[in-house]
């Protein structure tokens, strides 16, 4: 496995859909006829490419770009034995173990290129304060990863303040006691694994003493209106909005989750998913299986965004809902996302409620 951590590569390596000659093909392949095919997985800011096998550990729902790419073939088939294009892509948004296989054949000889993603998860919970001074103790629970660290982010911070060693844990649990005690303010607690790029598996707060106030800043938020939005196939996701969320104030500010609406004629239910990813790709909350049943609690569904922005930084978002596969008794409804409402450390200037663009379900 070849694991290549640039973020330019991260912006390239999805338009392989399109461009094949955007990666380099060895040319000992290319020279041959037998089949070859490669794998390019985009995860936590990080591009893996491989030739015939590949593990990866994902935390639950969170953003996995895949791209598959066959050579000396004409044809190809998945998992479930579904034609593919030779030439690829896909979002998966995991919530449980699973693997996906593509089978290429130039009809003589075939090759299969397999992933494998194994989904990890945590909790870690406290009291919501502690006194100051107190050495206070967290606990928690870890599957599927091996070791993990608890890190603590001063309000505002993108860099930890302290880190934990690895927590000991005892049939997936731990208890963790902090053998220092921390300066009084609200934390953000992150659990997360050790690895050089770590996945965070869950997160929460607590407030040490008598906090500083913290100076307040103002996040603008407003619609890119790049979309134009038409026809979603059941079964299919979409983006159905470009948010735009800049920094205006001169210190850093915490976005914690955004509220939408259904306000199409489709009922909720026709929605199985709604998730939000970064300009670069990244996934930053996801709500729903994508498969079945829906996220929303009324008409409303809200998607927790734990993003940090410096002083005068801006951030794009792109809004992807997903069509449930059964929504076929709602062809020819629409669904119309609306921004209702953002939540975080910031005052909020918007002009809520604030529409995405409309699709109308369709075969």
């Amino acid at each position: 496995m070849k694991k290549i951590s640039t973020a330019a590569l991260t912006l390239v390596l999805p338009l392989l859909a399109l461009s094949a000659f955007l990666v380099g093909v060895p040319q000992t392949e290319a020279a041959t006829t037998d089949p070859a095919c490669t794998l390019y997985i985009i995860h936590n800011n990080q591009v893996s490419e491989t030739k015939s096998q590949i593990n990866i550990q994902v935390a639950k729902n969170d953003f996995v770009g895949l791209i598959w790419y066959g050579m000396n073939v004409t044809s190809a088939v998945d998992t479930d034995a579904k034609t593919v294009p030779t030439l690829g892509a896909q979002i998966i948004l995991p919530t449980r173990d699973k693997s996906y296989s593509y089978t290429f054949s130039n009809g003589v000889k075939n090759v299969t290129c397999n992933i494998d993603i194994e989904v990890i998860s945590g909790s870690v919970s406290t009291k919501s304060t502690a006194k100051s001074d107190e050495k206070f103790t967290l606990t928690g629970k870890v599957e599927g990863a091996t070791k993990a660290v608890i890190a603590f982010y001063a309000p505002g911070a993108t860099t930890p303040i302290y880190t934990t060693k690895a927590v000991t844990l005892k049939r997936e649990k731990f208890s963790f006691k902090m053998p220092k005690a921390l300066v009084d303010d609200t934390y953000h607690i992150v659990l997360q694994t050790t690895d050089a790029k770590p996945i965070v598996l869950a997160t929460s707060t607590i407030t040490v003493g008598k906090p500083k106030p913290v100076a307040q800043t103002t996040l603008v938020v407003q619609t890119v209106p790049l979309l134009s939005g038409g026809v979603v196939k059941v079964g299919r996701g979409v983006a159905v909005a470009y948010l735009q969320v800049i920094n205006v104030g001169t210190t850093p500010a915490q976005l914690t989750d955004f509220t939408f609406g259904q306000v199409g004629t489709a009922p909720t239910t026709a929605i199985v998913g709604v998730s939000i990813n970064d300009e670069l790709g990244l996934s930053k909350g996801s709500v729903g299986n994508m498969v079945s049943g829906t996220p929303f609690t009324g008409n409303k569904v809200v998607i927790p965004v734990p993003v940090t922005l410096a002083a005068k930084e801006s951030r794009l978002f792109t809004v992807r809902a997903v069509v449930g596969a059964n929504a076929t008794a709602n062809i020819g409804q629409t669904m119309l996302l609306s921004l209702q409402s953002i939540t975080g450390n910031a005052k909020i200037q918007s002009s809520l409620p604030v529409n995405g663009v409309t699709w109308t379900i369709g075969q």
